[in-house]
């Protein structure tokens, strides 16, 4: 019975292609194409006394996570998507450019230097941060930490930040909001602006890391030196206003370099309504050149 069904039935797969007809190839879809990431080159674990990090191009707005680290100068040439520091120990972390947020859990005696959108702590001792923060720096369950303003350069770090998507003119890192207060304590504080960020975070000496050109001198940093809003000192302030042009960070570089004699308390990159205008500065000229500036 079995045979005679065979027959019937053309005979076995097997069968019917041994008359030289070909097995259809399987489909190939477009997104089956893409290269698998090795998760390794974007992460940083479990080292110890080691000089590591990440070259230019190398991470390209992925997702970065450094843990499990002690002892360790851990240097990030690249602009990243969402940083996650844990369970690190007595280590010194740069990373040029986040484009969200850094992440840092359950570490202590550790050195932190970024640019980013965001910044959150928890669970963490003895921290000094070194940022340019888009929003509030926030902290929880956190003790011992201290907060600076960000000076540095190099030369792929304003590409860098434009790929990021951070203006550094909007820098907050100076208004930390803590979850988690002690009522009689501070949780946190400011660090004094006679400490620089090298005796802190040392210039990498090791290769490839010693190639990247560095500086930390103020009429070099792509970041602006501000006071912050906790450190407003007294005597006479004013406001200087540079409208939207082909050239604006030329401009606002040559502006800074101006004030450079001048205590530069706070910056602010933003778009303002005709009203906005009008209730900041009580002049119709200004209000003209925001219209004019939003066609």
């Amino acid at each position: 019975m079995g045979c005679a069904l065979s027959k019937l039935f053309g005979g076995s797969r097997h069968e019917q292609l041994s008359d030289g007809d070909a097995e259809e190839a399987p489909k190939v879809y477009s997104w089956e194409k893409r290269d698998k990431m090795d998760v390794k080159n974007f992460m940083v674990d479990g080292e110890k006394d080691e000089v590591v990090g990440r070259m230019p191009g190398s991470i390209n707005g992925q997702q970065f996570i450094i843990q499990n680290c002690e002892n360790c100068d851990i240097y990030v040439f690249d602009h990243c998507a969402t940083v996650t520091v844990d369970d690190c120990i007595n280590c010194r972390i740069y990373i040029a450019a986040i484009k969200t947020s850094i992440f840092v859990r359950d570490s202590t005696d550790c050195v932190i230097a970024t640019c980013c959108q965001q910044f959150r702590t928890r669970d963490c001792k003895k921290l000094e941060c070194w940022l340019s923060c888009v929003t509030q720096p926030i902290i929880e369950a956190t003790t011992g930490i201290k907060f600076g303003c960000l000076q540095i350069h190099h030369p792929q770090l304003r590409q860098q930040l434009n790929d990021a998507g951070i203006s550094v003119f909007n820098n907050n890192w100076s208004s930390i909001h803590d979850f988690t207060p002690v009522p009689g304590e501070n949780n946190y504080g400011l660090m004094s602006q006679d400490i620089q960020l090298t005796s802190r975070l040392p210039f990498p000496s090791k290769e490839p890391f010693n190639s990247i050109e560095l500086s930390i001198d103020p009429e070099k940093s792509e970041i602006p030196l501000t006071l912050g809003v906790k450190q407003r000192p007294s005597g006479h302030r004013c406001l200087v206003a540079i409208y939207p042009c082909d050239n604006q960070r030329a401009l606002a570089d040559q502006a800074l370099s101006t004030l450079a004699s001048l205590s530069l308390v706070q910056t602010l990159e933003v778009k303002l309504s005709e009203s906005q205008a009008k209730n900041i500065f009580s002049s119709e000229s200004h209000v003209t050149k925001v219209r004019f500036y939003s066609t």
